[in-house]
């Protein structure tokens, strides 16, 4: 249920993770359009296959620098390399050189960074009511990363821990909603002071997508620091992309048949066929033949398997194949099938005199359910609230409270009828283990809530 409420939201809440208020359950092999999760609620590690080579390349990078600069196009596995690959790499004392005991703090920019990674920090800090303190620190101090950790030891626990710190999506800074200048100009100045007088407890990740590296060269030092910490993410070889789509698979008890494997090796393409948005396709193009293949099985009765922990877990039997892959129309048409299944669901169905029943303005009525292809608008117009457009085809993510998209669908829509339940029902339709087309902040939305898309390839692919 919906809380019709302002309750000023934080771009970051007391979770772990900056902007990320949905917990996915590791119930697929695939985890579709958006990046893996790896975090106290979710470990993806374990389904998150073929980047053994940049994980530890990265890891042994953050042996000789503090501050590393992950790049590459949109859709190239960047955000998942980090938090399913390396995090858990680190955790596990893959480089004796950077010890073993890790805290995590991660972020998104969204339209206030110096607020987000505040969030971040006090997410680790244990010291109550730190966050005034560590926005103090963050907004004034010189060198404001290392006076944080200084001020409040008990986010490294006492210098036993190394902090690193993940600033996930670091495009974000550049998109138009920064309005504010400032705010930017001293985000990237926290960075690059760490950068050149680092913690010895601290460590920091980036990742960005490269078509915006000539907007950090704008920035005194900014250009200096990247020629000497990027990370330029490798695209997947042959024997690495079919680890990626086989193996999850087998650890859920299911196969992938080989005929199928080599078309998507094929469709993602080498060189100049090569398309990062593939990627990303290929995952939500194996979630979403899983999923059917799933409806199909209910009430068979599966066997046990032997998970790698010694554990049992539930054999599913099922087999992804070409004729299942062609017959959902590829890549682009197993997206298409997706959201027409979502706009078809009895997710996107009303009924009078229920949450969703709205007022005719003529008759008075107030138990008119809110038609099927209103919903629809009310989506699309969601959608294309939460995208930057610059230039051709470069989408940017933008973070929008629930409050903004109500105001645009009532006047767009002229139906001041629509209400926040309304919205909760089409974003909780694009929302979850089984789409993941869009990221809200909150399970229940709230005025204040914060929706963002899952991967900017949805946007390329539904509005390009």
């Amino acid at each position: 249920m919906a809380k019709n409420t302002s309750s000023g939201l934080k771009p970051e809440s007391s979770k772990s993770e900056s902007l990320e208020g949905i917990v996915y359950e590791a119930c697929l092999p695939y985890p579709g359009l958006r990046p893996f999760l790896c975090d106290e609620h979710n470990d993806e590690s374990t389904i998150f296959f073929g980047r053994t080579r940049p994980v530890d390349e990265i890891i042994d990078r953050l042996a000789k620098s503090h501050l590393i600069v992950v790049v590459g196009p949109s859709g190239c596995g960047k955000s998942s390399l980090i938090r399913a690959g390396v995090i858990p790499g680190l955790e596990t004392g893959l480089n004796s050189k950077v010890g073993y005991r890790w805290r995590t703090a991660k972020m998104l920019p969204g339209a206030d960074p110096l607020n987000a990674v505040a969030h971040a920090f006090e997410s680790v800090c244990q010291t109550p009511d730190s966050l005034v303190g560590i926005k103090l620190l963050i907004q004034e101090a010189e060198n404001g990363f290392s006076s944080v950790l200084d001020e409040y030891p008990s986010i490294s626990d006492n210098s036993k821990s190394n902090l690193l710190l993940l600033i996930d999506q670091f495009e974000e800074v550049f998109a138009a909603q920064h309005d504010n200048s400032d705010l930017r100009d001293r985000f990237i100045r926290l960075i690059l002071d760490h950068y050149e007088n680092p913690h010895s407890k601290l460590y920091v990740i980036i990742t960005m997508r490269s078509e915006f590296i000539g907007d950090c060269a704008k920035y005194s030092g900014f250009a200096e620091a990247l020629n000497r910490t990027h990370y330029i993410t490798p695209v997947l070889n042959e024997d690495e992309l079919r680890d990626a789509v086989t193996r999850p698979a087998k650890l859920f008890g299911g196969s992938v048949e080989t005929e199928l494997v080599d078309k998507l090796i094929s469709d993602v393409g080498v060189d100049s066929q090569y398309d990062p948005d593939h990627l990303p396709l290929v995952q939500h193009a194996l979630m979403w033949m899983w999923i059917q293949a799933k409806r199909k099985r209910t009430g068979s009765a599966p066997g046990k398997v032997l998970a790698a922990d010694g554990s049992t877990v539930q054999k599913s039997g099922i087999k992804l194949t070409l004729e299942d892959y062609t017959q959902l129309g590829g890549l682009k048409g197993a997206l298409d099938n997706h959201i027409a299944d979502i706009l078809n669901s009895d997710l996107m169905k009303s009924e009078p005199g229920g949450a969703n029943a709205g007022n005719d303005a003529n008759t008075g009525n107030d138990n008119v359910p809110i038609p099927r292809n209103h919903l629809a608008g009310i989506a699309e117009i969601l959608i294309r609230r939460v995208a930057e457009i610059q230039g051709s085809n470069i989408f940017i993510r933008r973070w929008v409270s629930c409050g903004e998209i109500l105001a645009v669908c009532r006047e767009r829509l002229n139906d001041p009828s629509i209400d926040l339940e309304t919205l909760e029902q089409v974003v909780h339709a694009f929302t979850g283990p089984e789409a993941s087309f869009l990221r809200p902040t909150d399970e229940e939305l709230n005025l204040d809530t914060l929706i963002s898309v899952g991967h900017e390839s949805f946007l390329r692919q539904a509005m390009g």
